[in-house]
C-alpha cells in the first residue's frame, strides 16, 4: 500500500515544512536578497531543534546571532544539531521522491506548483553553506553525504554537482 501524504508529513519534518511553506507562500530561494527565506529557515530551525534546545537558549540565539536563523551563522554546536537532524530527515527519503511529489500534486489538486526536489536543494545548500572553510570540494561533498542514508538524496547531490560543473 502506498503511503499517504499525511504519512509522509507525520514521519518527516522536511515534507511537512515544504507543505507549510507552500500553504503560507513562504520564499524558498536559497539566496533571496529580499527576505533570505527567513520564515522558512526559522520554521526548519524550530523543527530541527525542537527536542534539543530549551526555549531560553533559542531566545538567546535570536537575540545574539546576526541573520538568525541562517544555519551558517549559528554557533558551531547549534549548527551540528541542525545539520544532524536535517540529515536524519533526508535519510528517511528512500526511493520515495517521486511518490512524495505525487502526493503533493494530488493534495494541491493541480499541476506541479513547486518541485519537492528544489526544496531539498534548499536544505542541501543550507548544509553546504554551513560547512567548514578549508575543505576541498571533494572533501565537502564527502562530508555533505556523510550520515545521509538515502540514494535519492545522494543522486540529488550528484545532480547538483553536475549542474555546477556544467555552468
Amino acid at each position: 500500500m502506498l503511503k499517504t501524504f499525511e504519512d509522509y508529513r507525520k514521519e518527516n519534518y522536511l515534507v511537512n515544512s515544504y507543505q507549510v511553506a507552500i500553504n503560507k507562500k513562504w520564499c524558498m530561494q536559497t539566496t533571496c536578497s529580499t527576505c533570505g527565506a527567513m520564515r522558512l529557515r526559522e520554521f526548519l530551525f524550530e523543527c530541527a531543534t525542537k527536542n534539543e534546545l530549551k526555549e531560553t537558549d533559542k531566545d538567546e540565539l535570536k537575540r545574539t546571532t546576526p541573520f538568525y536563523p541562517r544555519t551558517s551563522n549559528m554557533p558551531k554546536e547549534i549548527q551540528d544539531i541542525v545539520i544532524k537532524n536535517h540529515k536524519n530527515e533526508l535519510s528517511k527519503i528512500k526511493n520515495e521522491l517521486e511518490d512524495i511529489q505525487r502526493c503533493f500534486n494530488d493534495d494541491m489538486n493541480s499541476v506541479l506548483i513547486r518541485d519537492f526536489k528544489m526544496f531539498l536543494r534548499f536544505i542541501i545548500m543550507d548544509i553546504w553553506d554551513s560547512m567548514r572553510n578549508g575543505l576541498t570540494w571533494n572533501q565537502k561533498l564527502a562530508e555533505l553525504k556523510m550520515n545521509i542514508d538515502s540514494k535519492d538524496v545522494h543522486d540529488l547531490v550528484d545532480e547538483m554537482e553536475e549542474h555546477y560543473y556544467n555552468h
